[in-house]
């Protein structure tokens, strides 16, 4: 038992008496036993995540430490929720490996070309496809800001987070699970020399 009152954690909303302290909109804590109290409060990514309440409290099918992930089988929908994986959810990875085989096969056939014999205007269009490239990864970063975009905004900047290397837009969430951290970033090491 206490003699004292405790200062209430930043992320937490403490009533008056002895209640338990309610986590606010985009903070999660884990749960703590009623007579000790301590939290360690986090600051979700997105304050979807954690829609607030008692400590431990995520979004649908959401969890981890500040609901970072989805559960397994789950995939995120956009919303702070993560639904069912379906069939369907493959397609974007059929995709996307078909297009990096086509680059990758394009890239392959230029570089074995000697670069003096190419006609001027395959060199210009070569450097404007690089040039927005880049400039479409630095568009992705406005998906990154914490803004409900209306359409077509919000698919336009979800579009660019390809380019980005974030393969959540992907669905791996459905094939891998988010704790294979060490697979994701090997993944993106492959895809960065492209």
């Amino acid at each position: 038992q206490r003699d004292s009152c405790l200062t209430c954690p930043k992320g937490m909303v403490c009533t008056s008496g002895t209640g338990t302290p309610q986590l606010s909109k985009g903070f999660w804590a884990s749960g703590s036993d009623d007579l000790d109290r301590t939290y360690s409060v986090y600051r979700c990514r997105n304050a979807q995540e954690c829609p607030g309440g008692p400590a431990g409290t995520c979004a649908d099918g959401r969890t981890g430490i500040a609901c970072g992930e989805c559960l397994w089988g789950k995939r995120p929908d956009g919303s702070g929720s993560c639904v069912d994986c379906s069939g369907g959810d493959a397609l974007p990875i059929v995709f996307s490996v078909l297009i990096f085989l086509a680059v990758l096969a394009a890239i392959a056939f230029y570089a074995n070309q000697d670069i003096t014999k190419l006609p001027l205007n395959t060199l210009v269009l070569m450097v404007i496809l690089g040039q927005m490239l880049v400039s479409v990864q630095w568009l992705s970063v406005f998906n990154g800001v914490q803004v409900k975009w209306m359409e077509p905004f919000s698919s336009i900047w979800s579009v660019f987070t390809i380019v980005s290397f974030r393969f959540e837009i992907l669905r791996v969430s459905c094939f891998l699970h988010e704790k294979e951290v060490l697979l994701l970033f090997a993944l993106k090491l492959l895809v960065l020399p492209v």
